[in-house]
């Protein structure tokens, strides 16, 4: 993973300026900022490693750079894949949309006017719903004599205009036509706030052990609904609205699902079926989600369970402190490589900074230190950092460092391991004794 440098960074290295014009897998090259400073420099992923470390390397972003850090932990977690499936579709499809259009502008087909879409309408549309069919064939195999799916609605020439301008000043990004807040849909017709009350009570029958369905919980509520009329009719009072039986099922529909399942299945059965690990992780890349944590172990005991200990050179096992430590290491979830790890008396929030400094750098040279065979090279800038409420990740100092990468950080709730089910299965599931591994403490080369 190779973060993305802007030419308006600065590197000090050796205490000259230099701007990063050219970057691989292995190697950067930096350009002095004044050119009697010299000519350009070569350094390797090694070579730049071993500066961080050292008082000789200096990093400063450039606006460009701090300006997509703060749009990053400012968004948070607000993006495609963690909106709603409604909200993403129809952000989808204006993005399509968007692209078409600029299609058509690239070949100078139309202007950004609304009199020239106007004219060249029956080709834009044209074009984006052939697009469209392509693409919702696209989505999967469809069974022999069904239906293609639903095609949406095109927006009228001046709100795609709009919509167009909205995307290029946010850098052709999808998610900003997500909704800044979630509203229900297709509630339907509203009620006297009596009526809403007196269904929103009886519905709760839903959500109980003895698990009625829908439709028979939306009829003994409606024949509710006409025997209180009925009371009412003989105390000369106003009678309540009496909705369909399918209107009622509308609203058991918008109850919230946990809670149901909780009243209907009981609290274990829920959080399993609600979890994130029942299900697994939705991420599309690496460094997506990044999980830390700390947890207290033995050093020896748990490299000789990793069967590491043994591959270790004689001098760095007597360097291992005997008794138990503090561990702390992170892990992204997407490859399940671990990135960091670090070793300390107590708990502190520097080492839990420094363990943030280890996923931005090549940990190859330790790994080879540490005899392994392979390489330990990923690293970067993680874009959701997962931990839980300790002192060293609540500490001033961790969310400084956190928010300084431009990063954001989450705070699962507690006493729920599987909410943090990557790292917590490190901390609490070690490979049987015997077990060589190839590379350092127990690290898994993403290569």
């Amino acid at each position: 993973m190779i973060f993305p440098y802007e030419p308006d960074d600065t590197f000090i290295i050796h205490g000259t300026r230099y701007s990063c014009i050219r970057q691989t897998d292995a190697l950067c090259v930096f350009e002095p900022k004044d050119p009697a400073d010299g000519n350009t420099r070569t350094l390797s992923r090694t070579e730049i490693s071993f500066l961080r470390r050292s008082n000789n390397w200096r990093y400063i972003p450039g606006p460009r750079t701090k300006e997509r850090m703060r749009a990053t932990a400012s968004r948070g977690t607000k993006a495609l894949q963690s909106a709603h499936p409604d909200d993403r579709a129809s952000a989808i499809f204006a993005y399509m949309e968007c692209m078409n259009l600029k299609t058509f502008h690239d070949a100078r087909a139309v202007t950004l006017t609304k009199e020239s879409l106007e004219e060249n309408w029956p080709k834009i549309v044209g074009a984006f719903r052939a697009n469209e069919e392509i693409r919702n064939v696209g989505d999967g195999p469809t069974r022999g004599g069904s239906s293609l799916p639903p095609q949406r609605k095109s927006h009228a020439p001046e709100t795609l205009l709009k919509l167009y301008r909205k995307l290029r000043k946010n850098k052709y990004d999808p998610s900003v036509f997500l909704p800044r807040y979630r509203v229900r849909k297709g509630e339907g017709r509203r009620f006297c706030q009596e009526t809403e009350g007196f269904i929103s009570e009886n519905i709760r029958a839903y959500a109980t052990l003895e698990q009625d369905t829908k439709s028979s919980v939306a009829r003994q509520t409606r024949n509710a609904l006409l025997e209180e009329n009925n009371r009412r009719a003989e105390l000369g009072q106003r009678p309540l609205q009496v909705p369909s039986e399918r209107t009622i099922e509308r609203r058991i529909d918008f109850l919230d699902p946990f809670e149901v399942a909780v009243y209907r299945d009981g609290i274990d059965q829920a959080r399993m079926d609600f979890g994130v690990s029942s299900g697994g992780l939705d991420l599309l890349f690496p460094l997506e989600r990044v999980e830390i944590d700390e947890w207290k172990a033995d050093i020896r005991t748990l490299f000789q369970r990793l069967g590491i200990w043994n591959e270790l050179p004689a001098d760095l096992r007597e360097e291992v402190p005997s008794g138990r430590r503090w561990v702390y290491a992170a892990i992204d979830c997407s490859t399940r490589c671990i990135l960091a790890l670090a070793v300390c008396d107590r708990p502190n929030a520097d080492t839990a900074r420094r363990v943030l400094g280890q996923i931005l750098e090549d940990k190859t040279e330790a790994a080879r230190a540490a005899g392994a065979e392979g390489v330990w090279d990923f690293f970067g800038t993680p874009h959701l950092i997962c931990a839980d409420t300790g002192s060293a990740f609540s500490a001033d100092m961790f969310v400084t460092a956190v928010n300084f990468l431009g990063s954001a950080i989450l705070f699962p709730p507690v006493k729920i391991p599987e909410l943090r089910s990557r790292i917590e299965q490190m901390g609490w599931m070690a490979p049987a004794p015997g077990v060589a591994m190839r590379h350092s403490a127990g690290v898994r080369n993403c290569n």
